[in-house]
């Protein structure tokens, strides 16, 4: 399944650039679109390797840090989170919090997700 989130950021940075090809932020919208076609590339491929070799699984299961996956989602938010004038404060532990997921699937899907919605739902 490919991240709507990383479809909707190509979409958005192609779409700033076409009504505006001068602007300030060109290397940004740009860079926005690599990031979320890379995001693309590498949900496709952990779905494609790891469909056959797993019995009919979709995803590969391992320890991740959810605190340092957060924090890359929250980069990979911030020119979205920028333009709306958002923050946002995490509060952690100290100890590291691991869950059993797929780490690509965490950060590019679901947190993004939930960060995509946050941002899209809250007001400046």
């Amino acid at each position: 399944m490919i991240s709507q989130n990383s479809t909707q950021q190509i979409k958005t940075g192609a779409q700033l650039m076409f009504e505006n090809p001068k602007a300030v932020e060109l290397e940004t919208n740009l860079k926005l679109i690599l990031t979320a076609a890379n995001i693309q590339a590498e949900v496709i491929m952990n779905a494609k390797s790891n469909y056959l070799p797993r019995g009919g699984q979709i995803v590969s299961l391992n320890p991740v840090d959810i605190r340092q996956t957060w924090t890359e989602a929250l980069l990979d938010h911030k020119s979205m989170m920028t333009r709306k004038e958002l923050s946002v404060e995490s509060i952690w532990p100290e100890d590291h919090i691991l869950v059993l997921a797929d780490r690509s699937s965490l950060q590019h899907q679901v947190l993004s997700n939930i960060l995509s919605n946050a941002i899209k739902f809250s007001h400046s």
